[in-house]
């Protein structure tokens, strides 16, 4: 029998909650309600030992040192904005961010990054909106640094260049996507309750009871 998992419930909305829910609803489900691990390309553990290289500050490693010298510096990296937005609660955390001047920078890797590919980003959208609401006004800078990679013998390689693009966003590319962000968050909540009224009606409400909150901790 699956337990869910009442503590990953979250109160708040995410990007990266947003994203899985709109593009892989079944993974979320797992990852969330269940807490089960889905499957990992290698692209994405490339990506998250990079970013995971470039949040520290010194690796061992050249590929992200000789990245990390061809991205400009920002005051602060992987910085947390805790916001609430039209009842909405959101946790935004930029790769780097400069709270002082307003600064969004985001870094990716993977084989193609555009520049309207990088307009219609919904991540880069999340951020400022988030800055927005801390702030007051949206971000005065948005970059993309794009590290295109190769496949060298099944390895992930960088490629060793960097692109930069530059975004900009409109206060009503804003709030139509807030309404984007609400209705995620509603359908998140609505998998919530079927889940739990489904294994409810399965199970019964004494049995399901305990099955819920016995891995909460």
């Amino acid at each position: 029998m699956q337990n869910l998992v009442l503590n990953n419930r979250r109160a708040y909305l995410s990007w990266s909650q947003k994203w899985l829910f709109e593009n892989r609803p079944a993974d979320y489900k797992k990852q969330y309600l269940y807490g089960e691990s889905c499957y990992v390309t290698p692209e994405m553990r490339f990506g998250k030992r990079f970013a995971e290289g470039l949040e520290k500050d010194k690796t061992d490693d050249f590929e992200i040192e000789t990245a990390r010298a061809l991205l400009p510096r920002y005051p602060k990296k992987e910085y947390r904005l805790d916001t609430e937005i039209g009842g909405l609660k959101m946790v935004s955390i930029p790769d780097l961010f400069d709270p002082y001047r307003k600064r969004i920078g985001e870094v990716k890797t993977g084989k193609l990054w555009t520049q309207s590919r990088a307009n219609n980003h919904g991540q880069l959208k999340f951020y400022n909106l988030a800055t927005y609401t801390k702030y007051g006004a949206m971000a005065k800078e948005i970059e993309l640094y794009w590290f295109k990679t190769m496949k060298v013998k099944g390895k992930i390689l960088l490629e060793g260049q960097v692109r930069v693009f530059k975004v900009e966003h409109t206060l009503a590319d804003l709030m139509a996507f807030l309404g984007e962000c609400k209705i995620a968050y509603r359908g998140i909540q609505k998998m919530w309750e079927d889940e739990i009224k489904k294994q409810q009606q399965q199970h019964g409400d004494k049995k399901v009871q305990h099955m819920f909150t016995r891995n909460v901790c």
